[in-house]
């Protein structure tokens, strides 16, 4: 009975520590970057962690990369300490079509279309490729 107590003891603790240790958070999904980016951005007592934050780009875009485009996230969210993270594909199709689909976060295993939402030609500019934060 001793022996199944302290077997029992120590598998809980065992439980217990496992469940406390959280995993970081890498950059190896689009939410994830996501999150990465705002944290760097809107942490920190020293305005944020620009060459962090420069690092979670491709190696192409750091050339594009700029402090200003930190500070967009920095303004955008204020004092606020909720961030809420939507995801989105872009579908563009040979005839100059776009097509939004909002995706939901991972349920068990599958990510799947919450919506689909025509993108206007008004719009079209801010999704090509070569637009640029001015």
């Amino acid at each position: 009975m001793k022996k199944a107590s302290c077997a029992l003891a120590l598998l809980l603790v065992a439980f217990v520590l496992l469940a406390g240790c959280e995993k970081p958070l890498k950059p190896d999904s689009p939410l994830n970057t996501a999150m990465l980016l705002n944290g760097v951005a809107t942490n920190g007592g020293d305005g944020g962690n620009y060459v962090m934050f420069k690092s979670y780009f491709s190696e192409v875009a750091q050339t594009k990369v700029t402090k200003r485009m930190m500070g967009v996230l920095q303004e955008a969210r204020g004092s606020s300490p909720v961030t809420t993270f939507t995801n989105y594909e872009l579908l563009t199709y040979p005839n100059g079509s776009m097509v939004l689909v909002r995706m939901t976060p991972e349920i068990k295993g599958t990510v799947y279309a919450e919506d689909i939402i025509p993108v206007p030609e008004e719009m079209k500019d801010l999704f090509q490729a070569n637009a640029e934060l001015k």
